[in-house]
């Protein structure tokens, strides 16, 4: 696949996920559950739940968080007890939330922020290394790698 074509599909739904991809990334923990309840509004509550869950299925927040297919808010819905997603509509009321909600998120899975390329210390010999770190969950550390 040419990389035009690779960069036009990444971070984006391509269809309906499989029932495989549904089971492993947008079921709701326990843990998920619990920082969702803590949300006042059904709006909220489901616009928090599509972030979260596409973010572990894509790797990246979608710039409309609700551009999601019709069964990701089918099965977000029934675990959240809501009848539709027609609330939805009201997640982008107050402008902050849904960045307000990418951060909380973060912090829930424990990602970490891209930090870009970084320094490191001088290998043996003078030669310098650099390292990428990547948003990776419970680890800012270096990306293992040939040395």
């Amino acid at each position: 696949m040419a990389m035009a074509a690779v960069l036009e599909r990444y971070g984006r739904f391509q269809g309906d996920p499989t029932p495989l991809q549904l089971a492993e990334y947008f079921v709701l923990t326990p843990r998920d559950l619990q920082a969702i309840a803590d949300l006042r509004f059904d709006h909220t509550r489901l616009g928090f739940a599509l972030q979260l869950c596409t973010l572990r299925f894509l790797s990246t927040f979608l710039l409309d968080p609700t551009d999601v297919p019709a069964l990701v808010l089918k099965t977000l819905c029934e675990q959240l007890g809501l009848s539709d997603a027609t609330s939805l509509t009201r997640y982008f009321e107050r402008r902050t939330t849904p960045f307000d909600h990418q951060l909380l998120i973060r912090s829930h899975l424990g990602y970490k922020v891209f930090e870009g390329l970084e320094r490191s210390q001088p290998a043996p010999g003078g030669v310098t290394r650099f390292e990428t770190r990547l948003i990776v969950r419970g680890s800012s550390g270096p990306v293992p790698g040939p040395r």
